[in-house]
């Protein structure tokens, strides 16, 4: 496979807008062993109810009502990542049905996918059923939205589950197991949007606006949010600084010539975009 990006742009305003294509899967895939049994279950989680298109979609297309940056980020970047998490498994069905013979289709039940199809990858599930955007929903709520995502990517991480019981192929285990991690990752940068809309909220009802669609509500409430919020914190700051200060200070970390020690080296904790490591 060709390694190289491609790239893309154009002039508007002066500046140069790219779009560019890594042309190399997330994670390599070498499957050796045909399986037309097995790709018919893998597309589960091409074409199914909790596949990668539609948690591209559903992301992707949420993501231009949330009203909150750091959770259109995630949107963006999870959403983008499921479609090479669609390449991804594509790839595992091609290459379990590439170079099947005409009596490896029969005992392997996959005849009536191959009347339709041959080998093509079609977007359906392990039934046959088609791809519908019917499975997914973007509600236009924040907090609503991101439950769904919650649930969605625990229904992805669990059809994973299940393809892993199904198989002994190693090749195969190892690419499956790489997406159902990915599933677990995106729950955790889902759970910490949620944090990051609920601690913007009236923490008294989360639910008495939608914080994308009554925006001047939302700007009441975030005042007076911060009116409460504001002093108690600053209360436990006053209490808590001294103590930090000394544990920075008795840090081995604290470097000889200076002194001092960076909030990253003193806590452990890797800087980053609304608490995502740099290394993921």
């Amino acid at each position: 496979m060709d390694h190289q990006s491609v790239a893309l742009g154009c002039l508007r305003g002066g500046h140069t807008i790219m779009w560019i294509y890594e042309k190399r899967l997330q994670y390599p895939i070498r499957i050796k062993n045909t399986d037309p049994h097995l790709a018919q279950l893998i597309m589960a989680q091409y074409g199914g109810p909790d596949g990668e298109i539609g948690a591209s979609m559903r992301y992707l297309s949420q993501r231009y009502a949330m009203p909150y940056p750091e959770l259109r980020a995630i949107l963006t970047d999870v959403g983008t990542e499921e479609l090479a998490h669609m390449e991804m498994v594509c790839t595992i069905v091609h290459q379990l049905t590439r170079n099947l013979t005409q009596e490896q289709i029969r005992s392997g039940g996959f005849s009536t996918y191959f009347i339709n199809h041959t080998t093509g990858n079609f977007p359906c599930d392990a039934n046959g059923m088609p791809f519908s955007a019917a499975t997914l929903q973007v509600t236009g709520d924040p907090i609503t939205d991101v439950h769904e995502d919650l649930a969605a990517e625990q229904k992805a991480r669990t059809t994973y589950d299940n393809i892993l019981r199904m198989t002994d192929d190693p090749d195969v285990l190892d690419a499956i197991r790489f997406l159902r991690a990915r599933e677990v990752v995106h729950y955790q940068r889902f759970g910490e949007g949620l944090r990051i809309i609920t601690d913007s909220l009236d923490d008294r009802n989360f639910y008495a606006f939608n914080p994308a669609f009554d925006t001047s509500v939302m700007k009441q409430t975030g005042a007076q949010q911060q009116q409460r919020t504001v002093p108690a914190q600053r209360q436990a700051v006053q209490k808590t600084a001294p103590a930090q200060q000394q544990a920075v200070q008795q840090s081995p970390l604290v470097t000889a010539r200076t002194g001092k020690c960076t909030v990253e080296e003193a806590t452990g904790i890797q800087g980053s975009f609304c608490g995502i490591p740099k290394n993921k």
